[in-house]
């Protein structure tokens, strides 16, 4: 998992939509200079890049479906910034902004509203009941808030 973590976005433009796959493409290359009877024994290369690309969010219901205790917390810990305080939230939600900053703003507002409530339609948020208890409803909370305020054409933590 650590190998996961470190990799995850390793490769990251806002204008790309293969962050992802990228950034599992880079690990893959890393992999590659390791010492192969070392880099066999101790990393599963097939699950480090399964984590990776598990991050795009696209099909939650494969991720409910495993098994992998493992994957559940990594994808977890992955969303656990929808689950900060209103202040920190709009922090990050004010980043995501200026990441975004090249698209039109009432495109911004309809796009991110679309994909917060993607993540609202979502039975659960969370894959672990650790992670559901903790984070599951100030995450909704947060969703649902920033998409209200998006539909006002509000941004939340905005930096002008």
């Amino acid at each position: 998992m650590t190998l996961s973590t470190l990799f995850h976005d390793a490769v990251y433009d806002p204008k790309s939509r293969t962050n992802e796959e990228d950034s599992a493409a880079l690990y893959r290359t890393f992999a590659s200079e390791l010492d192969d009877a070392t880099a066999s024994r101790v990393f599963d290369h097939d699950r480090v890049e399964q984590y990776i690309l598990a991050t795009r969010h696209l099909n939650n219901s494969s991720v409910l479906s495993t098994n992998d205790i493992f994957l559940k917390l990594f994808i977890d810990a992955d969303m656990a910034v929808l689950g900060k305080c209103n202040s920190a939230y709009d922090v990050y939600s004010g980043l995501i902004r200026e990441e975004y900053k090249y698209v039109q703003r009432d495109v911004y507002c309809e796009k991110r509203s679309q994909v917060l409530s993607s993540f609202l339609c979502e039975t659960s948020i969370f894959q672990t009941k650790v992670m559901k208890n903790a984070f599951e409803a100030q995450s909704r909370s947060n969703l649902q808030r920033e998409i209200e305020l998006l539909s006002q054409g509000i941004i939340p933590g905005e930096i002008m």
